[in-house]
């Protein structure tokens, strides 16, 4: 969930690492008909990971990589999640950058991510960075974040792995495991 049309090493790695499987799906909602040359087993499908046309149980695995933080506000966040649930027969893994890591990944700016969301928007707009000013385009999470999602979802059978980089959490993966 949550591919980018951008063809080099650093972005979708799961489809580098997996581009001979002919049991991968891509969804997404850039057009990534640039991809299909490069990952020719790969089947993509244009559209929004918030509201899926796919059946329930659909795949195996539901796999999303620092996506959750760019579909817009809480309430995207938790249909995204949702959907990602609703798709998945069995596992889902959701990896999102920690809103409290003292470097933001996005802006590569140290720690004005800890203001308060109203004023580290207005402070990257000065700074000309409009895009990631927009919650739509960058809302970052902490694992209480994804804790309350959890909660709200009713999902009791999960858990959150911390990726430490210089002591820090920097990447958290939200692991749940979908009981039928």
């Amino acid at each position: 969930m949550g591919t980018t049309s951008l063809l080099n090493n650093t972005d979708n790695i799961i489809l580098h690492e997996c581009k001979n499987n002919e049991n991968i799906v891509s969804i997404s909602n850039l057009d990534c008909s640039n991809l299909k040359s490069y990952f020719k087993k790969v089947k993509f499908i244009k559209g929004d990971a918030r509201n899926m046309n796919l059946k329930d149980n659909s795949f195996d695995i539901v796999y999303s990589n620092a996506t959750i933080e760019h579909v817009g506000t809480r309430s995207s966040q938790i249909k995204f999640l949702k959907e990602c649930i609703r798709v998945s027969r069995k596992n889902i893994f959701i990896t999102t950058p920690n809103k409290f890591y003292p470097i933001e990944f996005h802006t590569k700016i140290p720690l004005l991510h800890f203001l308060p969301n109203k004023i580290f928007r207005k402070i990257l707009l000065f700074l000309g960075l409009t895009f990631f000013a927009k919650e739509k385009n960058l809302n970052l999470l902490s694992e209480t974040d994804l804790k309350k999602f959890c909660f709200r979802l009713k999902i009791k059978n999960y858990k959150i792995i911390r990726h430490k980089f210089l002591f820090f959490t920097s990447n958290l993966i939200l692991h749940i495991l979908k009981k039928l």
